[in-house]
């Protein structure tokens, strides 16, 4: 099993703090699944989604006093989130979710961000969001005066 290290800091973002309890649930959950990437795209389903959070399975499992979670209530959430501008989803062949502060908030060593690329190759399927994330690692990678990969110069 992979650790996987969040920042606090992401937490204390002015669109993170707006969100509610629910979206916020949706985006730690997200962010602490084996499939996350380096760079902070996840391809996954509705449908685990909402087994991981327990959805339309009767009582709220944190607590009872809590409304129940159902598939309509994650797709609004994941919808408002995206509309906040904190991630940028792709519903094709599957929900690839790309978190666009992720690199901002994670350290990595410079054999990670060698694999970048390849990630981005292997990991997010074709379509608009894969360049998306590509143009978004390459402006994080210049202006934390880290040198690009050969694979995209």
């Amino acid at each position: 099993m992979r650790k996987r290290y969040i920042h606090t800091k992401f937490w204390y973002d002015k669109r993170i703090r707006e969100c509610h309890w629910l979206e916020k649930l949706i985006l730690l959950h997200l962010q602490l699944r084996e499939e996350m990437t380096t760079i902070g795209a996840i391809t996954t389903d509705l449908l685990s989604i909402c087994t991981l959070l327990n959805a339309d399975r009767g009582r709220n499992f944190l607590t009872p006093e809590l409304p129940k979670i159902t598939q309509k209530h994650i797709t609004k959430c994941l919808k408002s989130i995206k509309k906040r501008g904190i991630v940028d989803i792709q519903d094709k062949a599957g929900i690839t979710i790309y978190f666009y502060n992720f690199l901002r908030y994670n350290n990595w060593t410079p054999s990670v961000y060698n694999s970048f690329p390849s990630v981005v190759r292997d990991k997010i399927p074709e379509g608009p969001i894969q360049e998306v994330v590509r143009e978004n690692t390459i402006g994080w990678m210049v202006e934390n005066n880290i040198m690009v990969p050969e694979d995209w110069q």
